[in-house]
This record gives C-alpha cells, sequence and structure tokens, in this order.
C-alpha cells in the first residue's frame, strides 16, 4: 500500500474546537463527533486556555477529528510538543485518538470540574470575568 497516507485522530478539547479561537488550526481536519473521554483527567483553566493533565477523575469533553499526518506536525508544533505538551492516546467511541496533556501545569491553573472548558468559559464571560 505504497502511497497511502495513515490518517489520525484527534481529540480536541479547548481553543481548536468549533467556534473558538483557534478552530481555524483544524483547517483540513474531518470532525467526527464529540466524545466525554473515560474519568482519567484533570483538566484547568491557564486563562486564555486550557489543559488536561493525565491522572484524574474527570471526563473531559471534546471533539474527535481525523488529520492527515502533515496536520498533526502542524498540530504538534502548535500545541508546543515536546516542551509544553504531549501526545498520548485517549480510547474515544470512533476508535483510538491522539489528545494533548499538559506536561506542567502552573500554579495559577485553575481546575474545571466538569471537565468541559468551552462551557466553563462561556459561563467566566457571562460573570464578567
Amino acid at each position: 500500500m505504497n502511497g497511502v497516507k495513515r490518517l489520525h485522530r484527534v481529540f480536541i478539547y479547548g481553543t481548536l474546537r468549533h467556534a473558538q479561537r483557534n478552530a481555524h488550526q483544524m483547517q483540513g481536519a474531518r470532525y467526527v463527533g464529540m466524545q466525554r473521554s473515560a474519568p482519567a483527567f484533570t483538566l484547568y483553566d491557564l486563562g486564555t486556555y486550557p489543559a488536561a493533565v493525565a491522572g484524574g477523575s474527570t471526563r473531559l469533553l471534546g471533539e474527535v477529528h481525523v488529520v492527515a499526518p502533515e496536520l498533526l506536525v502542524r498540530l504538534d508544533a502548535f500545541e508546543g510538543v515536546p516542551e509544553l505538551y504531549r501526545r498520548e492516546r485517549v480510547r474515544t467511541a470512533y476508535g483510538e485518538a491522539w489528545i494533548y496533556v499538559m506536561k506542567h501545569v502552573p500554579r495559577h491553573a485553575r481546575p474545571i470540574p466538569h471537565g468541559d472548558w468551552v462551557h466553563w468559559r462561556g459561563r467566566a464571560a457571562e460573570a464578567g470575568a
């Protein structure tokens, strides 16, 4: 099967999601569907973007997309892999997907208990934060 590109699934939970400020970074991706992760993360609000950390009991809400290898390389660069984030595997209803998890959480980070950063940011905006 020479010349066949291996596509990848990615699970995105923050600014890359639809209608978020960095959604344009997903140009060329194919949206598959919404998904809740297993309860295996802690999600933090870092102000302008979220960070998931492996470990914890939060089920993240995110989108699953299928991307070409070139887009995955661009997403790695955008997410600061390997300095800031690393890629890990997560199971989804659509098959295994890559998820970006932060390596070290800053002290100012606030936990998001329900695992939905978009909803959290919407509520913060309504409250004037």
